[in-house]
Order: C-alpha cells, then sequence, then structure tokens
C-alpha cells in the first residue's frame, strides 16, 4: 500500500513539473519561431550561441547544484535552502565571469557579453531556489515560478526583439529567470533559517560528487553548440543544432519530470537505501512520451519549418537522430536520480567521466565532417557510452530496450522510404507505441491515467491506474 500511495503522489507531482516543461518548452518554441522570422537563422544562431555560452559557464561553475538541493531540500528541509542560496551566491559570479570570458571568445561586442554573464548569473541564482522548492515537495508553486518566469520572456521578447536583436533575446531571457527566482523567492522566505554547520559541507560534497556526471550531462544542450560553432563557424547551422536539441530534451523531460518528483517522495518514505522503483516510473514516461519522440524523428523538417526560416537538411536530420535516441537519454536521467538518492559517489563519477570523455572524443571530429548530423551522432553515442559504463545504468537500459528498437525501426522505416511528411510521423508514432504496448502490456492504460490527471479528468491518487500493490 505505502508504495501505491509513493508513485501516486510522484505522479501527481511530474504531472506538475511537467505542466511546467510544456509550458517552457510552447513559450521557448514562440520564442525562438519569433526569432527566426524576426532575426532569420543567423540571428537564431547568434542569440543560441550566447544563450550556449552562458549555459556552459553555469555548468561549469555550478554543475550538480540541481540534483543536490533537490536531495539535500528533501534530506534535511528547510535549512537546506539557506545553504543552497550561500552555495548559489559564489558559483553564480564565477558564472558569470566565465560567461563573459566566453562570449568574448566568440566575437560578441561588450553589450552581448554583458548580457550573457547576467543570464549566467540569474540562471544559478533560480536554479537554488527552484529546485529547493521541488526537493521540499512543493511542486505546484514550482510549477507556478516557472510559469511565470517563462511568459515574461515571451512578453518581453515581443518587445525587446524588434528593438535591440540578439541582444534582446538575451534580455528576455534574463527576465524569465528572475522572475521565476523572485516568485520562488517569496514562496520560501518564510522558512529561511541559518543552516546547520555540517550542512553547507555536505551540500557541497554531494554536489561535487554530481559535478562531471552533470557536467558531461549538459553538455549536449550547453557545450555542443558553442563547440560547434567555433568548430563550423557557421551560426546558422549552429541555430539549427541547437533547436535540434532543445526539442529531444524536451520531448525527453516528460520521464524526467516523473524521475524529479520521485526522488524527494521516495527517498522521505523509503530512506537512502530503499528499494526505490525508478525502473516502473522510467517505463511510465517512455511510454508516454515515445509517440512525440517518433513525430520528431519522422518529420524533423516539417517541424524545424514551424520554428522559423533557413534551417538546412543537415539540422533535420540532426533532430532526427536525437529525437530517435529520446529512450536513451531518460534512461541517463534514471540513472542520475537512481544514483543520487543512494549517494553512489562511484557511478556517478564513472557514468560523468565516460561520457564528458567521449564526447570530447566525438564531436569535435564528427562535427567538422559533417556538420549538425556529426554533432548529433557524438552527442548520442556518447550517452550510451555513459549508459553502459555501470551495472545499475545497464540494467535499467533493458527497461527502455524495447521503446528505444521500436523508435529506431520506425524512423529508419520512414526516412528509407523519403516520406517523412505529418502522415508519415504519425503512422511512425502509432507504430512505435503499439510496439511498446506489447513489450510492456498494460503500459498504455497506466499512461492513459496520467494524462487525465494532467488535463484535470482526475488525480492521479484517486484516478489513474498506478503500479504497485
Amino acid at each position: 500500500m505505502q508504495r501505491g500511495l509513493s508513485t501516486a503522489r510522484v505522479v501527481q507531482g511530474g504531472v506538475a513539473l511537467y505542466a511546467a516543461v510544456v509550458l517552457n518548452g510552447l513559450v521557448g518554441l514562440v520564442f525562438w519561431g519569433l526569432v527566426g522570422r524576426l532575426l532569420g537563422a543567423h540571428g537564431v544562431g547568434v542569440a543560441s550561441s550566447l544563450v550556449s555560452a552562458a549555459g556552459v559557464a553555469t555548468v561549469l561553475a555550478s554543475a550538480g547544484l540541481q540534483q543536490a538541493v533537490l536531495r539535500e531540500a528533501a534530506a534535511a528541509g528547510p535549512p537546506a535552502v539557506s545553504a543552497a542560496l550561500l552555495l548559489a551566491a559564489v558559483e553564480g559570479a564565477a558564472a558569470a565571469f566565465i560567461a563573459a570570458a566566453l562570449a568574448h571568445a566568440l566575437g560578441a561586442p561588450v553589450g552581448l557579453a554583458a548580457a550573457a554573464a547576467l543570464l549566467a548569473l540569474a540562471t544559478v541564482a533560480s536554479t537554488a531556489l527552484l529546485f529547493s522548492l521541488v526537493g521540499l515537495e512543493g511542486f505546484r508553486a514550482y510549477t507556478l515560478s516557472q510559469a511565470l518566469g517563462a511568459l515574461a520572456r515571451v512578453a518581453s521578447a515581443a518587445l525587446l526583439v524588434p528593438l535591440a536583436g540578439a541582444l534582446g533575446a538575451l534580455a528576455a531571457f534574463v527576465l524569465q529567470y528572475l522572475v521565476a527566482a523572485a516568485a520562488a523567492a517569496k514562496r520560501l522566505a518564510a522558512q529561511l533559517t541559518w543552516p546547520p554547520r555540517g550542512l553547507f559541507r555536505s551540500l557541497a560534497e554531494l554536489q561535487a560528487s554530481n559535478y562531471p556526471l552533470v557536467l558531461s550531462n549538459q553538455i549536449a544542450v550547453s557545450l555542443a553548440p558553442y563547440l560547434f560553432q567555433l568548430v563550423r563557424g557557421a551560426y546558422s547551422e549552429t541555430g539549427g543544432l541547437y533547436m535540434a536539441l532543445v526539442v529531444s530534451i524536451g520531448i525527453a523531460a516528460l520521464p524526467g519530470s516523473l524521475l524529479s518528483a520521485a526522488l524527494p517522495v521516495y527517498l522521505r518514505t523509503q530512506g537512502r537505501r530503499g528499494e526505490a522503483p525508478y525502473s516502473e516510473i522510467l517505463r511510465i514516461g517512455l511510454h508516454a512520451a515515445a509517440p512525440m519522440a517518433a513525430i520528431a524523428a519522422a518529420a524533423p523538417a516539417t517541424l524545424l519549418g514551424l520554428l522559423g526560416r533557413g534551417y538546412t537538411h543537415d539540422a533535420a536530420t540532426a533532430m532526427a537522430i536525437l529525437a530517435a535516441t529520446v529512450p536513451l537519454t531518460a534512461t541517463l536521467q534514471a540513472a542520475v536520480t537512481l544514483y543520487n538518492h543512494r549517494r553512489s559517489h562511484r557511478s556517478l563519477l564513472a557514468t560523468g567521466a565516460t561520457r564528458l570523455l567521449a564526447l570530447l572524443a566525438l564531436l569535435p571530429p564528427l562535427a567538422a565532417a559533417h556538420g549538425a548530423t556529426g554533432a548529433a551522432v557524438a552527442v548520442a553515442a556518447s550517452t550510451l557510452a555513459a549508459l553502459l559504463a555501470t551495472r545499475e545504468a545497464r540494467r535499467l537500459l533493458k527497461t527502455a530496450a524495447a521503446t528505444q528498437a521500436a523508435l529506431a525501426a520506425a524512423t529508419l522505416a520512414v526516412h528509407l522510404t523519403g516520406h517523412t511528411g505529418p502522415a508519415a510521423a504519425l503512422l511512425a508514432a502509432a507504430a512505435t507505441l503499439a510496439a511498446s504496448e506489447a513489450a510492456n502490456p498494460g503500459t498504455t492504460r497506466t499512461v492513459l491515467g496520467l494524462a487525465r490527471a494532467l488535463t484535470g479528468g482526475g488525480t492521479a491518487a484517486s484516478r489513474a491506474p498506478l503500479p504497485g500493490p
């Protein structure tokens, strides 16, 4: 009974977190579509390269902060929030300095470099506040904070991009994180207390153990476009790669949201060494995400066409590859969650080092030789290498194997026939879903229950069919 109740809470939290992802994704599509139509693929490339520079700086200065704050807030309660803010203040300043240097290396003028630095600082601050909310199981408060920030970004972009171009796009990003951080701070203010002496150290140690893994995990969306721009020097290609990464990561965020909700819930109900059913959460999330991944993989050119103009065939191929390997991305997220639940330092280090080395070894030569397609192959191959590095991840990979095989087969069939339009995408989605259901009977029924909860037809706790006794 306890497991069923815990899973119900995970579903409720995951639905709330994914609602924020969906809104952020929709706002992101509108935002980049607006930037693309106003500034063209070159403008998207300039803006996305600087956003990536800020992302790289954030990762270098604060990788692992999100995971450490989420877990320690769940384990230690409100005192972890103050410790997280102290750590974020130091790391945010470092991130701002690094972002300015990286933007300068791209040849950005002073104004754009300053905007990139401010974006990095705001990102670190909002991470500490937002994931404190998640760790305290304030899932709805997190969603509201994210929603306010996302709406601030698109509303300000409509005014700033026509006036200031790429600088206006970066300013809109900064405003998003500032608004989200302010909303989260308002919810947490009453709970702030000075942290116990050992809590800051515990938080820093947990972040350090996560650092290599998160650095390698975030490298795909942040460092890959930056390195790609340095290697290829073509903003239009960089913009296409960035959009492909944004779409694939957005799809993988569905199982990722459920897993993020699972960590604080299972940690509190089952303890550090409890047998939390992360593989079950992964299976449910992948089944729900499979149709979206199939559509993006089967009709990438159509999707890119909706997002702007000037994207190349190479960018469409990159999107197909990344969308077709969403199950690998989600499985890596499940492994990260499990390792943090158990504080498996060796697994974190082994997985992070493997992915980091594989990506750095593969990305420059493949991107130089094959453009965005090569970069996408490097990202997918490094994810698979990381999953093979530890026994726990290999077990989780078995959970995703059926969905991954079905998605890859459907994508390959569509592209070999040359029919990559909307009709073929829908057929690919149906075939992927059917194959996944055949391998995991009953999963469709569970996912439909989650969808009903998401659309307000019921609550996960009371109506959605859930696994467990």
